[in-house]
């Protein structure tokens, strides 16, 4: 871009140069000059003081004689000769007694000048034509000297002269040479100045305007072309300024260049990378850039994204995300979030956000949706893998648990009429093994089940000794079991992620030792880290974890077989007995549950498997069901219960109503409803199965709770992967309860929430 307005003469750095250089040779000057009018008033000055004293020597014997003669018009021809003089302006004589004797020109009393004419007072003679005019306002300067008369070579004092002259005299006498100097100053300043202007603005003001020019031409667009020459010769400060600014401009260039290029590779990568990229303002939440990669993400083009905020499209635990952003400058890892598309599908990222400045912030994401999919599948897998190892266990010990049952049911139906005690006892061995293989099948569905990863507070006692009476069935007799379980203290975890832990080191254990036998051995002890120190793969902090040993006497591994021994799909184990998925999933539950991992092996001795788990307080279950006396749980309130296995609702019915209960059963959904909508009867509390024909259970608890919000429901599941607990319970479910379930503890739950109700 060329300047519009070209700089003036008077503007230019040459004349403003050029006026500092002159004001400081006048002043100078003027100092010079100044200082020579000085020297030269004091030398004039000094003249005078000389030629007062040459006046006296002229006129002091005629002033003695006309005064001892009293000739009065010789005296006053005299004075007025003298004061003729240049070098004179006043003159007083004065008696031997020091009166007046005659006055002319100007006199000085207590430094005060005054205007006076000649008088001469000789024996009382006062002329009054004789006078001298003229006006004086200098300082005035005296030389005093004595009359003398000599008469028979005797000296007589008449008196005495003054002679006054000021300083307009030397004025006078300075003023032409001052003239002369001024004017001599006033040309050589002028010449000089004109011969400077000619110079600077060859030298300096053309140069510098050829450079200003080139300078306010440089634009993006010829960088890479510009050229100035001041046409300079020599290697003077101007052309070390022009290889400068060229240099300057090609440095420019290269930046510029690069930074283009810069530019690019980054805006390709910011365009193709497979992780969405955003640039979100820290404080609202807008979007201001996004790459293609994010608008897959969102389902939205960027028309539509830039008008949304993260609220809009990250909804869960927004304020709070972008409340911590605003507290820090540093990079900071969100964990994982659900992006939700217009179409109400959720994509579950990993997302970090990196402050770009005090008003951006940058978002990177990825998509681990499907990765979080084929994790679970894997993870269900090797859950299936585990149940077919347990399989001949699991079968051996339901055949005995229906051969008992079979066994004790065969005998009570003999003795039921001749001998009803003992038919009772035989009934009572029916009832345990039924419970015993109800809770063998929770067992094998609770390990199997695909649940929503939940935490809780968890007691690993019991999960160890669960774990162990679905294992115990599968592993030979020749491994010992040693239980050393002295810890009671509870973790925050997932019950069914620290279930397959446990299987899967056992299991991996017994797999160690299934052809030489050996001891299985499980610990659980409190314990107190105070200095942080290395595990198998990273750093365990201090403080307080509860620490889980699974240890087999088994073949061992050698160090380059536990540095893999945690790789997915690693296995030592031959074609068909194992997928090499359990260690990988024991590490990737310890990593999520904040836990530590440790190993130690040696070939030959066995291999010792060690967790820390971060323990927490051990607060009772307020979940847990009271036991209450048998007359604490009876009732008279109306219970509906829907079923559409015969047998349970028959069972419920004749139970419920020996407790004082009204009950009305329905074997579908559908009836059930009905009778609810009719409104004939006032159900106090209803007892529905999850699985049925027509209307599943909770559609029919959907469309109670529509019509009827306050009322208690109780659902009842065999086995459900599309229904939780935390699912039914956001449903407005009062309990969400597992069969197989006894009536005496149905009946204490209902008991229990009729009581709150």
């Amino acid at each position: 871009m060329k300047s519009e307005r070209p700089i003036s003469i008077k503007n230019s750095i040459a004349t403003r140069l050029l006026k500092i250089v002159f004001g400081l040779y006048i002043i100078i000057a003027i100092g010079v000059t100044a200082s020579h009018m000085f020297m030269e008033y004091r030398y004039q000055k000094n003249n005078i003081h000389q030629e007062l004293m040459d006046i006296q020597k002229t006129f002091e014997q005629a002033l003695g004689i006309n005064i001892w003669h009293l000739n009065h018009e010789s005296l006053v021809s005299t004075l007025e000769g003298m004061l003729n003089l240049s070098e004179l302006v006043g003159i007083k004589i004065q008696n031997i007694d020091g009166v007046d004797v005659a006055v002319g020109g100007i006199i000085t009393q207590k430094k005060i000048t005054g205007e006076v004419g000649l008088h001469v007072n000789l024996l009382g003679l006062l002329p009054e034509d004789s006078s001298v005019h003229g006006k004086y306002n200098f300082d005035v300067f005296q030389h005093t000297f004595p009359l003398l008369y000599t008469k028979n070579k005797k000296i007589k004092q008449l008196g005495k002269a003054t002679l006054y002259s000021n300083t307009s005299v030397v004025f006078q006498r300075v003023k032409l040479g001052f003239s002369l100097l001024v004017i001599n100053a006033v040309l050589k300043t002028t010449a000089l100045w004109i011969i400077f202007l000619w110079i600077s603005t060859k030298l300096l003001r053309k140069p510098l305007g050829i450079l200003t020019e080139a300078t306010a031409s440089i634009s993006m667009d010829n960088l890479g072309s510009f050229s100035v020459d001041t046409k300079t010769s020599g290697r003077n400060e101007i052309k070390i300024l022009e290889e400068a600014i060229s240099s300057m401009v090609a440095n420019l260039h290269d930046a510029v260049s690069r930074q283009k290029k810069s530019e690019r590779l980054y805006r390709s990568l910011f365009e193709k990378t497979s992780d969405a990229i955003f640039v979100v303002n820290k404080k609202s939440g807008r979007y201001l850039d996004a790459n293609a990669s994010a608008l897959k993400l969102t389902g939205r083009d960027w028309s539509e994204l830039r008008q949304l905020t993260t609220q809009d499209v990250t909804p869960k635990e927004n304020e709070n995300r972008l409340q911590k952003l605003n507290k820090s400058n540093a990079a900071q890892n969100l964990g994982q979030t659900v992006y939700v598309r217009p179409d109400g599908e959720k994509r579950t990222t990993i997302l970090i956000a990196i402050p770009l400045s005090e008003e951006t912030v940058v978002g990177i994401a990825r998509d681990i949706t499907d990765e979080l999919i084929l994790n679970e599948r894997l993870r269900q897998s090797q859950k299936m893998e585990a149940i077919g190892t347990l399989s001949g266990g699991i079968a051996h010990d339901f055949n005995n648990i229906l051969s008992g049952i079979f066994g004790y049911s065969q005998l009570a139906h003999s003795n039921i009429e001749k001998k009803p005690e003992k038919a009772k006892k035989y009934i009572d061995q029916v009832d345990k093994g039924a419970k015993r293989a109800a809770e063998l099948v929770q067992q094998i569905l609770t390990f199997s089940r695909r649940t929503e990863y939940q935490k809780h507070r968890l007691n690993l006692f019991q999960s160890v000794n669960e774990a162990l009476k679905l294992l115990r069935p599968s592993i030979p007799s020749t491994i010992e079991i040693v239980k050393e379980l002295d810890s009671r203290s509870a973790v925050y975890a997932d019950p069914i992620r620290i279930h397959q832990v446990i299987m899967n080191l056992c299991t991996n254990a017994y797999h160690a030792m299934r052809e030489t036998g050996g001891t299985l051995t499980l610990t659980l002890s409190d314990i107190k880290i105070f200095e942080k120190r290395y595990l198998w793969d990273k750093k365990i902090i201090p403080g307080e974890y509860i620490k889980f040993e699974v240890s087999d006497t088994g073949i061992g591994m050698k160090k380059n077989e536990i540095n893999k021994a945690f790789e997915p799909y690693y296995t030592t184990k031959g074609i068909g007995q194992g997928t090499g998925l359990g260690l990988a999933l024991v590490h990737a539950i310890v990593d999520e549950h904040d836990s530590f991992l440790d190993i130690y092996s040696k070939p030959g001795k066995g291999t010792n498997f060690y967790i820390y788990f971060p323990k927490i307080k051990n607060d009772a279950d307020s979940d847990a069901l009271e036991f209450p006396k048998e007359n604490q749980i009876k009732g008279s309130e109306r219970i509906m219960v829907v079923d559409d296995e015969e047998a349970i609702r028959g069972a419920c019915y004749d139970f419920l109503q020996s407790q004082g209960y009204q009950v009305d059963t329905f074997s579908n959904g559908i009836d059930a409803l009905k009778k609810i909508q009719a409104g004939s009867i006032k159900f106090d509390l209803v007892v529905t199965d999850l699985t049925m024909p027509g209307l599943s259970g909770d559609k029919l608890a959907i469309e109670i709770l529509k019509t009827q919000p306050e009322m208690p429901i109780i659902l009842c599941t065999g086995y459900s992967e599309v229904i939780t607990e935390t699912k039914a319970i956001k449903l407005g479910i009062k309990k969400y309860v597992q069969k197989p379930i006894s009536n005496y503890d149905l009946s204490v739950l209902i008991r229990k929430i009729l009581n709150k109700t």
